[in-house]
């Protein structure tokens, strides 16, 4: 369970390119990658030496605009529709499976910020879905949660969650009708326009922090659409792993201060794997795709532990105070193996080696 990350607007630069748009073919994708050799000490930044050697590389192979068409407009079709099938009576479970869509869009649109210029008027069609895309997360998400808790706290009071739940279904729906409207299709067609095979740099502070706004890297027109997603996923894994370290030291996740550092952590690692898993091809060899899932199970486990936390907050701000004793007991030992089984140190070596296996393609 997760609050929404809001991405305000503000002004892109534009990076023209002259890429010619290629065949994208996975197995030779892979294999030129393979091929390259590791940069020797290369640790995820950009440098004058990595800026050097991306300078003589060949030409780019594979399109941001390929990727859009390829990853990004199929799932946003399938999104639409799995809206237009949602019930005017849709429960909290139903939620769930739309709400994973559209943070999987989401996702994509992140890693994609890139391929999106600005218009001629100034606007800014990416920033501006973006925020669609983040407000529907959320108040699917909020609708979402009212099953979650329920399940974690043992059950809920009846009356109080019928009530919960028309509330919450009533902005989902809102949501909904305006996102699927034809003023919307109207934007989609803006949208998509803005992909005109240049590269666009926004600020950090205008876009995720756990993407493009908080590695510490920019897309580089010397490198194809594939490349560039390898750049910023190894810089991600190495700052997730810094990040891992520093959290796993704290003993007991016994203050809000470090419960939130630990779901920013756990954030932090999932965003690293969904590079992977929403743009496979940014994976360059078997060895990285096995890391990748390892990163994709640690996730998942980061996960059930934030969801005991917020349950815990629940069952704490409804003053229920024997589950609120046992939940604190659950995250106490859930904490204590996650901490034993390896705790930051195997995790944060996973995240490292991962980094470097998707440097290796950027020779």
């Amino acid at each position: 369970m997760e609050a929404s990350e809001k991405t305000p607007e503000g002004v892109g630069q534009t990076v023209s390119t002259s890429t010619t748009p290629a065949e994208d073919n996975v197995a030779a994708q892979r294999d030129r990658d393979a091929a390259m050799s590791a940069p020797a000490g290369f640790s995820g930044h950009r440098n004058a030496a990595v800026d050097l050697r991306l300078s003589l590389q060949a030409p780019p192979t594979t399109s941001f605009p390929q990727l859009v068409e390829k990853r990004l407009r199929p799932l946003f079709d399938e999104v639409l529709a799995d809206l237009a099938k949602l019930g005017d009576n849709v429960s909290p479970v139903e939620a769930k499976p739309i709400r994973k869509k559209v943070g999987a869009l989401r996702n994509r649109l992140d890693l994609m910020a890139p391929a999106f210029s600005k218009a001629d008027d100034g606007k800014d069609p990416w920033l501006k879905m973006r925020k669609q895309l983040d407000d529907g997360y959320a108040v699917l998400g909020a609708l979402k949660d009212i099953h979650d808790t329920s399940a974690l706290l043992g059950g809920s009071d009846s009356k109080k969650a019928a009530k919960e739940t028309k509330k919450k279904r009533k902005k989902a729906l809102e949501w909904r009708d305006k996102f699927v409207s034809d003023k919307s299709t109207t934007k989609r067609e803006a949208f998509y326009a803005a992909v005109d095979g240049s590269i666009t740099l926004r600020p950090a502070k205008k876009q995720s922090r756990f993407y493009w706004g908080g590695a510490g890297v920019e897309p580089s027109p010397q490198l194809d659409a594939v490349q560039n997603l390898q750049l910023l996923a190894s810089s991600m894994a190495t700052t997730a792993a810094d990040k891992l370290e520093a959290i796993f030291d704290a003993p007991k996740l016994d203050s809000h201060d470090v419960q939130q550092k630990f779901h920013d952590v756990r954030k932090a690692v999932r965003a690293v794997a969904n590079v992977g898993r929403e743009f496979p091809t940014a994976l360059p060899n078997k060895k990285a795709a096995k890391l990748q899932q390892k990163l994709v199970k640690l996730a998942d486990a980061y996960g059930d532990l934030t969801d005991v936390i917020a349950a815990r907050d629940l069952a704490e701000e409804r003053g229920q105070s024997k589950k609120l004793a046992r939940l604190d007991d659950q995250l106490a030992k859930d904490w204590d193996a996650l901490r034993n089984d390896g705790g930051s140190g195997g995790a944060a070596k996973t995240l490292r080696k991962y980094a470097n296996e998707l440097s290796a393609g950027l020779g």
